[in-house]
């Protein structure tokens, strides 16, 4: 949670809910929902749910104030906060009807969106505003680029081997990891997707992460599909150059990035690496 760092956020039946980890304490964080939230972020003073139908709801820390809006579409599968470049914060929202989806926080209205080819998971924006990367029920990254105020698609790249879940921008916005069904997070220098990539796109589908030349490390989840599915990433803050990302249960992977030579695994211990993740987040 948002400025108290020894806080989880959870959706639970049509309200968002608080766990303090060190008294194991439940709170009450938002009013009763008129739909059961799937989705959830916090960033930016707002928090941000969503459900079924493209319903979502808007918590402004500010202004104490809740927002619910229909955004249309189908279920909102992941949400991510951003600053774009005129100054504006958005809800970047992956929906499961092949879109994405921008709702304009500043001004609460929803923006054009962008359709894809698969329904789409999750999507960030880089810490510059200038880079999208979104994934979903395939086994491509798509990336995005602004130019004149629109986005514009810049590459898509063959990153696994099943369906993706999760793409973060690291705080300086030079890697991008993106984590799979297929139990493996992968890591990309975006400064290294760039002409080579165009060249590829003339070939059968989209070139593989190891073509690209962006590829820096290819990290495993401790356990086989199902179990091992990769599906959340979180960057350590800025200069740090580490990552964590979990699996569908029980385990977390910590990630040195300076030279990926060092690794370790927490299994779960009541809310121990829970922690851990959301500091990060």
């Amino acid at each position: 949670m948002e400025g108290a760092e020894e806080s989880l956020l959870y959706c639970c039946r049509h309200s968002v809910r608080t766990l303090d980890v060190r008294t194991n304490h439940i709170g009450l964080a938002s009013p009763k929902f008129n739909f059961e939230p799937r989705s959830l972020t916090s960033a930016r003073g707002y928090t941000i749910a969503g459900a079924e139908n493209g319903y979502i709801a808007v918590l402004n820390s500010r202004t104490h104030s809740k927002t619910e809006v229909d955004i249309g579409g189908s279920l909102v599968n992941g949400i991510h906060v951003y600053q774009g470049l005129d100054g504006q914060d958005r809800a970047l929202i992956s929906n499961n009807d092949y879109s994405l989806k921008f709702f304009n926080l500043s001004t609460m209205r929803a923006e054009a969106p962008i359709h894809c080819p698969s329904a789409m998971n999750f999507a960030s924006v880089s810490a510059d505003g200038k880079m999208l990367a979104a994934v979903g029920d395939s086994t491509d990254l798509y990336l995005f680029v602004q130019e004149s105020g629109r986005w514009k698609r810049h590459a898509e790249i063959s990153i696994a081997e099943d369906a993706c879940f999760s793409s973060i921008f690291s705080p300086s916005g030079t890697n991008l990891a993106v984590g799979s069904q297929d139990g493996t997070c992968s890591i990309l220098d975006t400064r290294m997707i760039g002409n080579n990539l165009k060249e590829a796109s003339t070939c059968y589908g989209a070139p593989s992460a190891e073509e690209s030349g962006a590829l820096l490390h290819k990290a495993t989840s401790a356990r086989h599909f199902p179990h091992g599915s990769v599906r959340s990433i979180a960057w350590s803050p800025s200069p740090l150059d580490m990552l964590v990302f979990t699996e569908s249960t029980s385990f977390a992977t910590l990630l040195d990035c300076r030279d990926f030579g060092n690794q370790q695994r927490f299994a779960h211990s009541r809310w121990r690496w829970f922690r851990l993740w959301h500091r990060w987040s």
